[in-house]
């Protein structure tokens, strides 16, 4: 595993079939700093399956784009993990009296 940090520039865990990635808008593919993140996609033939991004003021220029590469046979399974996370946790802070998730803080409103 490699994991690199460049703070406000770049933070990248690779594994050998699975990159995270989070770098700033400046940060091109062909920067030196890129190269060996660029170098781990290309000799495991991963490919961009999912990209986003933000604004974090904590990043060169204010934003910073995350990004996962995985290969190409494995693009849906990052979805399939994801919904299934995201139904247990929903489930697991249901609200007791509608089971369903809100803020703890919101009043809940019955109707008869």
């Amino acid at each position: 595993m490699i994991e690199i940090h460049h703070p406000i520039f770049l933070y990248a865990k690779c594994e050998r079939y699975r990159v995270w990635l989070y770098r700033s808008p400046l940060l091109k593919d062909h920067h030196p700093l890129f190269l060996p993140v660029r170098e781990h996609i290309k000799s495991n033939r991963l490919v961009l399956t999912v990209s986003e991004t933000f604004k974090d003021e904590g990043m060169m220029f204010g934003s910073g784009i995350c990004e996962v590469y995985l290969p190409p046979d494995k693009r849906g399974e990052i979805f399939n993990e994801w919904e299934l996370s995201d139904e247990a946790d929903m489930k697991s802070n249901a609200c007791p009296i509608c089971d369903h998730r809100h803020d703890s803080d919101t009043p809940h409103l019955l109707t008869s």
